[in-house]
């Protein structure tokens, strides 16, 4: 619900709620928004039968949107921290890009948050290509899990390149 009326009040056509910043929160209410609609309730059905009712489709896709949304929290987070960082510590700089007078500029440099968002997605799913590959429907005992198919020397060469990769 919060997020969707944050999506909202930035979509509005109020031109006051169409910043940069707030261009990376629609971004980050967008992720989050993923995994509240489509994965976690999933993945909580999955918890309260202890099976995986589905099929194998949906397992790769919730294994696969699922960290794709907190990737993209994560990485939209962290280009929150960049432009902040920018607007408090080197305002001048900060400042050239958000006069209203140089319109150019502005222009240019939502373009360019435009941009970065772009490329906060685009890592997000490439980053997580592997879970497709990883997860799928398996059998335990007389029913079905979303899980992982390989051994456990797999499962910890994958869990290292999660570690590694997607949370650097």
């Amino acid at each position: 619900m919060g997020n969707s009326l944050v999506i909202f009040t930035i979509l509005s056509k109020t031109h006051r709620t169409r910043s940069i910043t707030n261009f990376y929160l629609l971004n980050l209410a967008v992720a989050d928004l993923l995994r509240s609609v489509v994965c976690m309730p999933l993945t909580l059905l999955s918890e309260i039968t202890r099976c995986w009712l589905l099929g194998p489709l949906m397992c790769k896709a919730v294994a696969y949107l699922q960290p794709v949304g907190v990737c993209a929290s994560a990485y939209t987070l962290a280009v929150i921290a960049v432009e902040r960082y920018y607007a408090i510590c080197r305002p001048l700089q900060s400042r050239k890009w958000k006069t209203k007078q140089l319109l150019s500029f502005v222009f240019l440099f939502k373009k360019r948050a435009l941009f970065t968002i772009s490329l906060v997605w685009v890592f997000s799913f490439v980053c997580n290509i592997g879970s497709l590959f990883v997860f799928d429907s398996v059998p335990y005992r007389t029913q079905w899990t979303c899980d992982t198919t390989s051994g456990p020397l797999f499962d910890f060469l994958y869990q290292l390149y999660v570690t590694l990769v997607r949370y650097q």
